[in-house]
């Protein structure tokens, strides 16, 4: 019988422990919506700088490539060139790209831009022959260019050692009521 009681006992303290937590929970839930709000608006810029190929022809089985900046800081720019039959290909660069010294498992390396990209701006052009003889079916030639923003690093600085795994991260706080962006 004292069981029973005791059993009673424990699940009257547990249902008024229940009824504690939430009514303190509702408190609390009632005063973060009614007393805290966000006050103010800025502009995000999450892209620091973008480049892409805007230029990219064949003529007479020659591929003509060029990249431009596209974004608002200087950048290094590199491409790479395959195709399924990589020996069908001959790297016809200009005088200010540079091929780097690793290559990939399919034998394709990066040409690296030997100059620092201003936004806006167009690189030297890039050309690559395409051997078409006793081509029997189609041959896609793929360009993959990337770029790294070029402020971070020291001038004169070699492209291929630049950080090109990076991922960029950009934070910006909002305050106050006039909707200024701190921070970059």
């Amino acid at each position: 019988m004292k069981r029973k009681q005791n059993l009673g006992i424990a699940g009257l303290a547990a249902a008024a422990f229940v009824l504690t937590v939430s009514a303190a929970a509702g408190r609390t839930m009632a005063y973060f919506t009614t007393n805290v709000t966000a006050v103010g608006k800025g502009q995000i810029h999450l892209a620091p700088g973008t480049a892409e190929i805007r230029e990219e022809e064949v003529v007479e089985w020659r591929k003509h490539i060029t990249v431009t900046n596209t974004g608002e800081r200087d950048c290094f720019v590199r491409l790479r060139v395959f195709a399924g039959e990589q020996e069908r290909l001959t790297f016809l660069p200009g005088a200010k790209w540079k091929k780097g010294t690793s290559a990939d498992e399919y034998g394709s390396a990066f040409y690296y831009y030997q100059e620092i990209l201003p936004a806006g701006s167009t690189t030297e052009e890039f050309q690559v022959q395409i051997s078409h003889e006793g081509l029997t079916d189609d041959l896609d030639v793929i360009v993959v260019q990337e770029c790294t923003p070029a402020d971070l690093y020291e001038p004169g600085m070699d492209p291929e050692q630049a950080e090109w795994t990076a991922k960029t991260e950009t934070v910006r706080t909002i305050s106050g009521n006039d909707g200024e962006a701190d921070g970059a």
